[in-house]
């Protein structure tokens, strides 16, 4: 929820000083970033696992 504010802060301050004409939309999938789940084909994320170095959970990735 606080990164909606900040995005809509930062439009505010765009749309009050009338810079820009036009409007730049961008995206991230980021559907698996906050995985917990083990995914064999993907060596990286295992230290971001409950069982991995850094001990990462459910819990901890909802701040």
């Amino acid at each position: 929820m606080r990164a909606v504010y900040l995005l809509f802060a930062v439009w505010m301050a765009f749309v009050a000083q009338g810079a820009a004409p036009t409007l730049v939309v961008a995206s991230w999938n980021v559907e698996n970033l906050f995985d917990t789940e083990d995914d064999p084909d993907n060596e990286g994320d295992d230290g971001f696992t409950p069982r991995g170095w850094m001990r990462w959970t459910p819990s901890r990735y909802r701040l």
